[in-house]
């Protein structure tokens, strides 16, 4: 009970602490990105530690929807056939 007891105690412990170190680094080097981008840090294209497929430009409030299409007109005429909706509140 005493040998093999303390050899998994010290496997848990060794797992529970690589598990630990690598969530914690995970999350560390997120956070450093995410300071960066809100910063508008240009180095990070250039990076060799990121992988940047795709750089957008966009107004700082703006939101990207993923794999949205959109479709831009200019409406010249208007159809007085359609009918007008109206929104009453109750």
């Amino acid at each position: 009970m005493g040998i093999s007891n303390l050899g998994l105690w010290i496997i848990f412990v060794l797992w529970t602490g690589i598990v630990s170190w690598i969530s914690l680094r995970h999350i560390s080097i997120r956070r450093k990105l995410d300071i960066r981008i809100v910063n508008n840090d240009e180095t990070v294209i250039t990076d060799d530690g990121y992988v940047v497929n795709e750089v957008m430009m966009a107004r700082v409030d703006s939101e990207v929807l993923p794999y949205s299409l959109v479709q831009q007109t200019n409406a010249t005429q208007v159809d007085n056939r359609a009918p007008l909706i109206q929104y009453q509140q109750p």
